[in-house]
């Protein structure tokens, strides 16, 4: 009985500590439900790597576009964009026509 005393309690431990990580998520969800992923207000233009860990990013915040540098540790404003940009130019066919192509040219 020993044996079955400390399955007994290993499981439910086990499911306590289960009830308490699926109660910290749903309070989580509570209490972040007000931020949504898809908001319009803060909105990622542009981004482009300078590193393995570096990058430039252009956001636009309620109309206003700034260019921040971030790293592994800093995000840092670095210029207020104040004109319109250009739509970006594509150099090529894109990735999903070179593949297309190259898949068409292999069989």
């Amino acid at each position: 009985m020993d044996v079955a005393g400390n399955l007994m309690h290993m499981l439910l431990a086990l499911s306590g500590t289960l009830a308490v990580l699926f109660a910290l998520a749903w309070i989580g969800r509570r209490v972040l439900s007000g931020v949504q992923p898809g908001s319009e207000a803060i909105r990622i233009v542009a981004t482009r790597s300078i590193g393995s860990r570096e990058r430039l990013v252009l956001v636009d915040v309620a109309g206003e576009k700034t260019l921040l540098g971030v790293t592994q540790q800093t995000i840092t404003p670095l210029r207020q964009i104040d004109a319109e940009l250009p739509e970006a130019e594509t150099d090529g066919p894109g990735f999903k026509a070179a593949l297309d192509s190259m898949m068409r040219g292999a069989g």
